[in-house]
C-alpha cells in the first residue's frame, strides 16, 4: 500500500504583481513617463534661446527613432528644422564641430535649426582605471 505524503505548506500569495522587466533587468518606463519626457524635450526645443543643450538618454533605439520622428513633425509646424547627426555613420568631416557646421549650412534661413546627435557612445572612450 502506497504511503501518503503530507501536503506541502502553501505560501501566502503576494498581493502586488511584479513590475515588468526589460532586458538588462531595468523596469520599462510607463507610457505616461515617456509622454512626459517627450513633451519636456519638445518644450525645450521650442524655446527661443540662442543656444541650448539637453541630454536625452535612450536605452532603445526604436523608441528613440520614433520620438525623433514625432518631434520632427511637431516642430516643423513651427518652422523649427530638427536634424539628426548619427555618429556611427562616417562623414567627410573629421570632428563633431565640422559635422555640426556642415549641417548648419544646409539650414533654411527662415527656420530655426535644432540638432540631435545620436550614438555618441560610439565615439566616447571610457576606460575606468581599476
Amino acid at each position: 500500500m502506497p504511503s501518503a505524503k503530507p501536503a506541502a505548506p502553501q505560501r501566502p500569495k503576494c498581493s502586488r504583481s511584479p513590475k515588468p522587466r526589460r532586458e538588462g533587468g531595468a523596469s520599462s518606463p510607463s507610457a505616461a513617463q515617456v509622454t512626459s519626457e517627450h513633451r519636456g524635450l519638445e518644450l525645450f526645443l521650442r524655446q527661443r534661446a540662442g543656444f541650448g543643450l539637453a541630454l536625452a538618454l535612450y536605452n532603445d533605439p526604436l523608441s528613440r527613432d520614433a520620438g525623433i520622428r514625432k518631434l520632427t513633425e511637431a516642430l516643423a509646424k513651427e518652422k523649427i528644422d530638427l536634424r539628426v547627426i548619427d555618429l556611427i555613420e562616417s562623414a567627410p568631416e573629421r570632428t563633431l564641430l565640422g559635422r555640426v557646421e556642415a549641417v548648419a549650412k544646409m539650414a533654411k534661413p527662415d527656420e530655426r535649426l535644432a540638432l540631435m546627435i545620436i550614438n555618441l557612445e560610439s565615439r566616447v572612450d571610457y576606460n575606468p582605471e581599476l
